[in-house]
């Protein structure tokens, strides 16, 4: 079947919005009108005839209506089904995301037919997932389906609904509207931007640790391999490795050790829900960032965003060089949120560094990405200073009103944390500042 301008199929993605479940079509609202009209004209005039007429008209509306109300679309014989598949999910914020949506027949007959032929359909999404009436559609129709595909670019990371599809239809005579949501609904999980930061060669976070006084020393059988990330030793290349993968490998002991990373989030750096910037979600994609690059460097990581209930993630570390254990790195800041208020986010950042105090593996490395403090957290933040490697980014936010940065820095370096200020930097060049100043 050829898809026409005027089939009936309806491609354009519409925000979610209440709407009434039945509607007067223009056809039938004359309709209405002229009946009752033609009713009332009939009883002043006693014309049983122009009543008679009139009041066709009014049960002609009223029944298409209800006739319509009853005949639902998911039920029956003459039932239609929605399946919907999103490639890739999860996906990337600012990523090109493809779904093809298609609606059959369980059971294929004449009246599906009819069914789809006269059926209107209409994506329901988030905003957040970046569509608009305007996307471009490829509508594929068949006698016993029909199939959408089109592209969604989402805006904000996170995790974000598409359904269910909205469906609407009208009678043989074209008098009344129906409205009705068929399918389910389908979840998107959308990952913040991260890029890969130099983590293997820097001295900042530490060597590998060393081998218990008395333990052998690690032979070619305690080799094993990881990918290569900007900064490490080319002379630890594994050549055979390499190309049989196809890519760089490194060589990596596993007697020798890591220190631990734990990635502290300042919730109260991430932009409110209602805002609809996703640039100014740069601590989260920092973070994430950082996480990831050290997790690929051979870090166990975790990510801690500051929160009232911080012992969900206490545990939660990442073991490197695993995809899927990466991608749980990334599944963590889904749910990253900002505090509603002023004394929520305090209350959240001082149950976050109680917890860090009394749960942390020897050695460990706490690297903050951090708003302006108040006095009572940078007292907490301190606690955690006296011991290991301490780094921190001050990300200094024209919007904030805590304490100035400069004043939240030279606090932090005074309980032993090596923290530096971020002002309008890419997350590289941040990264690069925070090692120079450590180093």
């Amino acid at each position: 079947m050829n898809v026409r301008p005027d089939s009936g199929v309806w491609e354009r993605l519409r925000r979610k919005a209440p709407r009434r479940p039945i509607r007067l079509t223009l056809r039938g609202g004359s309709v209405l009108v002229g009946g009752v009209g033609l009713v009332l004209l009939g009883i002043v005039l006693g014309l049983r005839d122009v009543v008679g007429i009139g009041a066709a008209g009014v049960l002609a509306v009223g029944g298409s209506a209800g006739w319509l109300s009853l005949r639902r679309l998911d039920r029956g014989r003459s039932a239609l089904q929605v399946s919907r598949r999103i490639e890739p999910n999860p996906s990337v914020r600012g990523s090109r995301i493809h779904v093809t949506l298609s609606v059959a027949a369980r059971q294929p007959n004449s009246t599906t037919r009819v069914r789809l032929d006269r059926l209107e359909i209409g994506e329901q999404a988030d905003p957040e997932l970046g569509c608009s009436g305007r996307q471009r559609a490829k509508i594929t129709a068949e006698p016993d389906r029909i199939s959408v595909r089109f592209p969604i670019s989402p805006t904000r990371r996170g995790r974000w609904t598409l359904g269910p599809l909205a469906t609407e239809r009208t009678d043989l005579f074209g008098l009344v509207r129906v409205r009705q949501d068929l399918g389910g609904i389908s979840t998107v999980a959308v990952w913040p931007r991260t890029v890969a930061l130099p983590i293997g060669g820097s001295q900042v976070l530490g060597e590998a640790e060393p081998a218990t006084v008395g333990a052998r020393l690690s032979s070619t059988e305690d080799t094993t391999v990881r990918d290569y990330v900007p900064g490490d030793d080319p002379r630890r290349v594994h050549w055979v490795s390499a190309a049989r993968h196809g890519q760089l490998m490194v060589r990596a002991d596993e007697s020798a050790g890591r220190s631990a990373v734990t990635v502290l989030l300042d919730s109260g750096l991430v932009p409110p829900t209602h805002q609809r910037d996703s640039d100014n979600d740069w601590a989260v994609e920092c973070a994430a960032s950082i996480a990831l690059s050290c997790a690929r460097a051979g870090h166990p990581v975790r990510i801690m965003a500051t929160t009232k209930h911080p012992m969900a993630t206490v545990n939660q570390y990442v073991m490197g060089h695993a995809g899927e254990d990466l991608d749980h790195i990334l599944d963590q800041t889904l749910s990253i949120q900002r505090p509603a208020t002023p004394a929520d986010a305090q209350e959240a950042f001082l149950a976050t560094a109680a917890v860090l105090r009394a749960h942390r593996r020897p050695n460990e490395i706490l690297i903050g990405v951090l708003g302006g403090l108040r006095p009572v957290e940078r007292a907490a933040l301190g606690a955690l200073g006296r011991n290991g490697i301490r780094l921190a980014l001050v990300v200094d936010s024209p919007t904030d009103r805590r304490p100035a940065s400069l004043e939240v820095t030279g606090a932090l370096r005074n309980t032993g944390w090596r923290a530096v200020i971020i002002r309008n930097r890419s997350i590289p060049d941040a990264w690069q500042l925070l090692i120079d100043s450590a180093s």
